[in-house]
């Protein structure tokens, strides 16, 4: 869970070569986990992140369960993600629990609403 030793040794030493290299989504997608799970291990706490992948390969990256509800993530290397991006997080209504606010984590610069 090291997103700066992965990307030393996948040889992006600089933010440029993060950025434009292949594993960027991949990295930043664990480098999110890993903020959620600190925070959880942090404050004395037993997580329950999950993830979701169908049959039909359509997935939301973490699915956080509080008080039996379900709140999705969908993690976007992207500035500007699209209408798209919060799109499976329908998907939720198979599991037959209730869901609450899903998040789109960006990289945009400002709060996108």
């Amino acid at each position: 869970m090291d997103t700066g030793l992965c990307s030393y040794l996948a040889g992006m030493d600089t933010p440029k070569a993060l950025e434009a290299g292949y594993l960027s989504g991949a990295i930043l997608e664990t480098w999110a986990f890993s903020e959620i799970l600190k925070c959880y291990c942090h404050n004395g706490k037993d997580p329950a992140i999950y993830f979701y992948r169908d049959a039909d390969q359509r997935e939301i990256d973490f699915i956080i369960e509080k008080n039996t509800t379900l709140y999705p993530i969908e993690v976007k290397k992207t500035s500007a993600p699209t209408a798209d991006s919060a799109k499976q997080f329908s998907l939720l209504e198979k599991l037959k629990k209730p869901s609450g606010t899903g998040v789109v984590l960006c990289c945009a610069p400002h709060l996108c609403l």
